[in-house]
Protein backbone atom coordinates (compact mmCIF):
# COMPACT_ATOMS: atom_id res chain seq x y z
CA UNK A 1 0.00 0.00 0.00
CA UNK A 2 1.26 3.28 -0.68
CA UNK A 3 0.74 6.04 1.82
CA UNK A 4 1.85 9.69 1.26
CA UNK A 5 2.59 12.16 3.79
CA UNK A 6 1.60 15.51 2.72
CA UNK A 7 2.34 18.62 4.91
CA UNK A 8 -0.41 19.85 6.92
CA UNK A 9 -0.92 23.80 6.59
CA UNK A 10 -2.72 26.04 9.24
CA UNK A 11 -6.04 26.09 6.68
CA UNK A 12 -6.17 22.18 7.82
CA UNK A 13 -5.89 22.71 11.58
CA UNK A 14 -9.56 22.80 11.75
CA UNK A 15 -9.91 19.38 10.23
CA UNK A 16 -7.39 17.92 12.53
CA UNK A 17 -8.66 19.31 15.56
CA UNK A 18 -11.80 17.59 14.37
CA UNK A 19 -10.43 14.14 13.86
CA UNK A 20 -8.74 14.27 17.24
CA UNK A 21 -11.99 15.30 19.36
CA UNK A 22 -13.67 12.38 17.46
CA UNK A 23 -11.05 9.64 17.92
CA UNK A 24 -10.64 10.60 21.60
CA UNK A 25 -10.58 7.25 23.87
CA UNK A 26 -9.55 6.35 27.10
CA UNK A 27 -6.56 5.08 24.97
CA UNK A 28 -5.91 8.15 22.51
CA UNK A 29 -5.11 11.46 24.46
CA UNK A 30 -5.32 14.01 21.22
CA UNK A 31 -2.53 16.49 21.40
CA UNK A 32 -3.24 18.50 18.65
CA UNK A 33 -6.56 20.08 19.82
CA UNK A 34 -4.61 22.91 20.64
CA UNK A 35 -3.14 25.86 18.27
CA UNK A 36 0.02 26.17 20.35
CA UNK A 37 0.53 22.81 19.94
CA UNK A 38 -0.44 22.55 16.46
CA UNK A 39 1.76 25.59 15.53
CA UNK A 40 4.88 23.94 17.30
CA UNK A 41 4.64 20.58 15.58
CA UNK A 42 5.17 19.24 12.01
CA UNK A 43 1.79 18.22 10.90
CA UNK A 44 1.43 15.56 7.72
CA UNK A 45 -1.69 14.41 6.42
CA UNK A 46 -1.61 10.56 5.84
CA UNK A 47 -2.79 9.71 2.22
CA UNK A 48 -3.69 6.87 0.94
CA UNK A 49 -4.75 7.58 -3.25
CA UNK A 50 -6.46 11.24 -2.23
CA UNK A 51 -7.77 9.92 0.76
CA UNK A 52 -7.24 11.72 4.00
CA UNK A 53 -6.61 8.87 6.13
CA UNK A 54 -5.46 10.24 9.38
CA UNK A 55 -1.88 12.14 10.08
CA UNK A 56 1.33 12.11 12.12
CA UNK A 57 3.19 14.76 14.05
CA UNK A 58 6.31 14.76 15.58
CA UNK A 59 8.47 18.53 17.17
CA UNK A 60 12.20 18.78 17.16
CA UNK A 61 14.16 18.81 21.03
CA UNK A 62 17.52 19.36 19.56
CA UNK A 63 19.45 16.79 18.20
CA UNK A 64 16.07 14.44 19.70
CA UNK A 65 12.55 14.33 18.11
CA UNK A 66 9.43 13.25 19.83
CA UNK A 67 6.75 11.95 17.76
CA UNK A 68 3.41 13.87 19.30
CA UNK A 69 0.50 12.03 17.67
CA UNK A 70 -0.48 9.41 15.19
CA UNK A 71 -3.86 9.03 14.20
CA UNK A 72 -5.48 6.63 11.44
CA UNK A 73 -9.05 7.28 10.62
CA UNK A 74 -11.07 4.01 11.99
CA UNK A 75 -11.94 3.48 8.47
CA UNK A 76 -8.00 3.02 7.40
CA UNK A 77 -7.21 1.00 10.29
CA UNK A 78 -5.63 -2.82 9.95
CA UNK A 79 -3.74 -1.97 6.41
CA UNK A 80 -0.47 -1.50 7.58
CA UNK A 81 -0.82 3.00 7.32
CA UNK A 82 0.42 3.72 11.15
CA UNK A 83 3.78 1.46 10.29
CA UNK A 84 4.66 3.09 6.57
CA UNK A 85 3.46 6.36 8.70
CA UNK A 86 5.84 6.02 11.31
CA UNK A 87 8.94 4.57 8.84
CA UNK A 88 8.20 6.98 6.84
CA UNK A 89 8.80 9.77 9.59
CA UNK A 90 12.09 7.61 11.54
CA UNK A 91 13.67 7.55 7.66
CA UNK A 92 13.40 11.19 7.17
CA UNK A 93 14.31 12.18 11.12
CA UNK A 94 17.28 10.48 10.77
CA UNK A 95 18.19 11.70 7.66
CA UNK A 96 18.16 14.86 10.06
CA UNK A 97 21.19 14.03 11.98
CA UNK A 98 18.31 12.92 14.88
CA UNK A 99 19.64 10.51 17.21
CA UNK A 100 16.65 9.67 19.30
CA UNK A 101 13.07 9.36 18.80
CA UNK A 102 10.59 9.08 21.54
CA UNK A 103 7.39 8.57 22.04
CA UNK A 104 4.14 8.73 24.71
CA UNK A 105 1.18 6.07 24.36
CA UNK A 106 -1.21 4.38 26.65
CA UNK A 107 0.26 0.75 27.99
CA UNK A 108 -3.40 -0.77 26.66
CA UNK A 109 -2.72 0.58 23.64
CA UNK A 110 -1.85 -2.55 22.29
CA UNK A 111 -2.17 -2.17 18.44
CA UNK A 112 -0.08 1.34 18.62
CA UNK A 113 2.63 -0.19 20.86
CA UNK A 114 2.89 -3.28 18.27
CA UNK A 115 3.09 -0.61 15.58
CA UNK A 116 5.89 1.48 17.54
CA UNK A 117 7.77 -2.16 17.94
CA UNK A 118 7.35 -3.11 14.69
CA UNK A 119 9.53 0.03 13.53
CA UNK A 120 12.15 -0.33 15.98
CA UNK A 121 10.83 1.35 19.17
CA UNK A 122 11.18 0.15 22.96
CA UNK A 123 9.51 1.01 26.24
CA UNK A 124 12.09 2.64 28.28
CA UNK A 125 9.78 3.98 31.27
CA UNK A 126 6.54 4.13 32.67
CA UNK A 127 4.97 6.82 33.57
CA UNK A 128 1.36 7.95 36.26
CA UNK A 129 -0.94 9.98 35.23
CA UNK A 130 0.92 12.47 32.66
CA UNK A 131 -1.35 14.39 31.89
CA UNK A 132 -3.53 14.85 34.56
CA UNK A 133 -6.12 12.35 32.83
CA UNK A 134 -5.72 9.73 35.53
CA UNK A 135 -4.39 7.31 32.87
CA UNK A 136 -1.08 5.74 33.04
CA UNK A 137 1.64 6.16 30.08
CA UNK A 138 4.58 4.74 28.37
CA UNK A 139 7.30 6.12 26.72
CA UNK A 140 9.15 4.29 23.76
CA UNK A 141 12.44 5.12 22.31
CA UNK A 142 14.02 4.72 18.69
CA UNK A 143 17.85 5.48 18.82
CA UNK A 144 19.91 5.09 15.66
Amino acid sequence: MEVTLVKADPWHWEQIVKDEKANQTKLYFPSLTDPEELQASNVYHLRVGIKNSGHISFKFHGNEAEINELLVLPEFQSRGIGKIAIQQVVDYLQSRSITLIWLVTHPENTWAIAVYQKTGFKTVDRMENPYGDGEPRIKMEYRF
